[in-house]
């Protein structure tokens, strides 16, 4: 479900990215005022009665802090829709959907999908690097933030990638992922079956 999810707001971006840019302002996902625009974005574009499998928002590119997409995957009447609003063109695109719902089952009210755990985990991921490794700074929220409903427990595992520079250029770092030849490294986190935050790519030094 999540690589689907991931391929549809791919093309999508891609396609609403020649169309012009839209009036808003610029929303960033690990600000207050950023979840704040996202949660109103999804009351009053998509309503928070709907039932969904899936809430994504997507940024302008795998290495932006800016907000471009917000995708939803609503459950409809036996069928699958894939809702999305473009804060270029400041509008909701509303899809039809012939494909019938058959692999997932369980889906939720998009009222269930905590918006304010962006920032929350975005914090939480921060300190999970500075408890390893002080050799970071300027972290940022870069490319989307997934909450999917898992299919077999109901419950909303959420991911995300963070990026950090290294303050010293002179040596690597056994922590991270390098970005090419850049002095940027990827971090990658999600939510256990609990709601924890874990650390799926970067901190364990042991990892291949």
């Amino acid at each position: 479900m999540s690589k689907v999810i991931k391929s549809l707001c791919c093309v999508l971006l891609l396609v609403l990215s020649s169309c012009g840019k839209g009036t808003s302002g610029t929303i960033v996902l690990s600000t207050k005022e950023g979840v704040s625009e996202i949660k109103k974005i999804v009351e009053d574009q998509f309503g928070l009665d709907k039932d969904a499998y899936s809430l994504t928002i997507s940024n302008k590119s795998l290495n932006s802090i800016e907000v471009e997409q917000v995708t939803v995957m609503l459950a409809e009447k036996g069928k699958s829709s894939m809702w999305f609003y473009s804060t270029l063109m400041n509008k909701l695109f509303k899809p039809e959907s012939g494909v019938k719902e058959t692999d997932n089952t369980k889906a939720v009210k998009l009222k269930d999908f905590n918006v304010d755990n962006i920032l929350a985990n975005y914090n939480k991921a921060i300190v999970l690097i500075e408890k390893e490794t002080k050799e970071f700074n300027n972290y940022r929220l870069e490319g989307s933030y997934s909450m999917i409903v898992d299919q077999e427990t109901g419950k909303i595992n959420e991911s995300f990638n963070l990026f950090a520079d290294k303050i010293s250029t002179k040596e690597n770092s056994f922590y991270g992922k390098r970005i090419e030849d850049s002095n940027v490294f990827k971090f990658s986190f999600k939510t256990d079956e609990n709601g924890t935050l874990v650390a799926t790519e970067g901190l364990n030094v042991f990892e291949k």
